[in-house]
C-alpha cells in the first residue's frame, strides 16, 4: 500500500519551486600554499583543476544560457583567471594553463568577493548571482572587515557557497548562512566531485527576485499589392506588423498576420488565405 503524501509534499507537487535559468557564477579557487598538500593526488591544486574541467562541461550542458567566471586567490591577492562568459572552451583552456602556477602565501576571501561583486552587481535582478569558493586554507588575510562585505553581498542578493578542502572555518559558515548558500567539507576526491556536481543544478528562484518580460516579435514579409489594397486602413501593430480591420457582415475585428499568402477580394467579403 502506498504511503500517503504529507501536506508539504503535496504543496511541492502542486507548486514546484521555480529555478533560475539565467545564472551568473564566479568560481573562486584557492591557490595558496596549502594547495600543495598531497591528501588529494597528486596534490590539491591539480585535483581541483581537473575536477573543475568536468564541472565546467556539465554546468554549460545543464545551463546553456548561463555564464561562468574564474577567480584565483593567493599571496593575499585575487585576480581573474577568466572573465564572466558563456564559452566553456575558454574556461577549460585557462584551467589547464593554471596547473603550472605556483601556490604561495595565503588566500584573501575579502579581495576575491570584492572582485566578483564588481561584475555581479551589474547583472539583471531576474537572474541569479552566485559565487562558489573552493577553499583549502584555514586562514584568510583580508584588508578590511569581511562581515561588512557579507552585508553588502546579502543586500545585492549574491548567493555564496563554499567547498572546504581542510576543515570548517567559522567565517565561511557565517558567509554562507547570511547569503543563502551552502557549506560542505570534502571527505575524499569522489566526495569532492559530488559536491561540485551539486552546484550544476540551478538554485531555486527567490520570491523577491525581479521579473522581466522579454519583448518578442515575428518577422514580417510585406507584399506590395496587399499594402496598396489596405492603404491606411486598420491599426498596424508595432511588434508583428499585423493589421486589425473591421468587416461588414462578420466579426467586428479580423486579424491579418505574417502568415499571409494571398488575398482574394469579393464584393461582400474579404477572404484571407493562410497556410
Amino acid at each position: 500500500m502506498a504511503t500517503p503524501l504529507t501536506t508539504q509534499q503535496l504543496l511541492f507537487q502542486l507548486n514546484p519551486p521555480q529555478s533560475c535559468f539565467m545564472r551568473h557564477l564566479y568560481v573562486v579557487i584557492d591557490c595558496s600554499r596549502s594547495m600543495e598538500d598531497q591528501d588529494l593526488k597528486p596534490n590539491r591544486l591539480t585535483s581541483t583543476l581537473k575536477l573543475m574541467e568536468g564541472f565546467i562541461d556539465e554546468y554549460f550542458d545543464q545551463n546553456p544560457i548561463s555564464q561562468v567566471g574564474i577567480i584565483t586567490t593567493k599571496n593575499k591577492r585575487a585576480e581573474k583567471l577568466t572573465e564572466l562568459a558563456g564559452n566553456p572552451k575558454k574556461h577549460i583552456a585557462a584551467l589547464k594553463k593554471a596547473v603550472d602556477s605556483s601556490c604561495v602565501g595565503e588566500p584573501s576571501l575579502y579581495n576575491s568577493l570584492s572582485l566578483a561583486i564588481q561584475t555581479l552587481k551589474h547583472m539583471p535582478g531576474h537572474t541569479s548571482r552566485e559565487i562558489l569558493i573552493i577553499l583549502s586554507s584555514l586562514t584568510t588575510c583580508d584588508p578590511a572587515n569581511i562581515y561588512e562585505l557579507i552585508k553588502t553581498l546579502k543586500s545585492l542578493k549574491v548567493r555564496v557557497s563554499v567547498i572546504g578542502l581542510s576543515a570548517e572555518v567559522r567565517v565561511c559558515t557565517v558567509l554562507t548562512r547570511e547569503t543563502g548558500g551552502s557549506y560542505h567539507v570534502i571527505l575524499d576526491e569522489s566526495h569532492f566531485k559530488e559536491l561540485l556536481m551539486y552546484h550544476v543544478k540551478p538554485p531555486p528562484a527567490s520570491f523577491s527576485s525581479e521579473s522581466s518580460l522579454i519583448r518578442m516579435g515575428q518577422l514580417c514579409h510585406r507584399l506590395k499589392v496587399f499594402r496598396q489594397w489596405m492603404g491606411n486602413q486598420g491599426f498596424p501593430q508595432k511588434t508583428c506588423q499585423a493589421r486589425c480591420l473591421g468587416r461588414q457582415g462578420g466579426p467586428p475585428v479580423v486579424h491579418w498576420g505574417f502568415m499571409l499568402k494571398a488575398v482574394k477580394l469579393t464584393r461582400n467579403a474579404k477572404i484571407l488565405l493562410v497556410s
